[in-house]
């Protein structure tokens, strides 16, 4: 038999702790970056994947503030009002969201093209694996835009 379907507030309530592990392991995996960075004295940002992945993880950061506010919404209430109430807010999180989620994705394509992944990868296997990517995130997206027009 099927189990009882989560509520509005149990969905809102794990997206935010997703949320926040998926801002964790980000933080977790830029201090390994840099931490590697710097022990092989390598510059820093200097290509297109790494600025497009800094991008990413500002983001990803900024996105935990808004978050929380939607998730427990009686701490921003009166700054929301500002915006054009909670409806607005909702669909600024998605936008952002999708935004966040796109500059992710890119940066994480950009990565098949460096010096590491293609010296480890190549041929059929390569273009698998980046079809793959495209394709998830082509769902995904879909639903996303979808919810966008609402």
């Amino acid at each position: 038999s099927k189990g009882k379907s989560p509520t509005r507030q149990e969905k809102v309530s794990s997206h935010f702790y997703l949320n926040i592990g998926a801002a964790v392991c980000t933080l977790l995996g830029f201090i390994a970056i840099i931490w590697s960075k710097f022990s092989r004295d390598k510059p820093h940002f200097v290509t297109l994947h790494a600025q497009v992945g800094l991008f990413a993880i500002v983001l990803v950061l900024s996105q935990v503030p808004g978050s929380a506010g939607l998730a427990y919404p009686d701490f921003i209430k009166p700054y929301v009002e500002k915006i054009g109430g909670f409806a607005q807010a909702h669909k600024l999180h998605r936008l952002l969201g999708f935004g966040t989620y796109t500059a992710g994705i890119a940066a994480f394509v950009l990565a098949f093209y460096s010096h590491f992944w293609t010296g480890a990868v190549d041929g059929a296997v390569w273009y698998a694996i980046t079809a793959a990517v495209v394709a998830t995130y082509g769902l995904v997206s879909a639903q996303i835009l979808r919810l966008l027009k609402n």
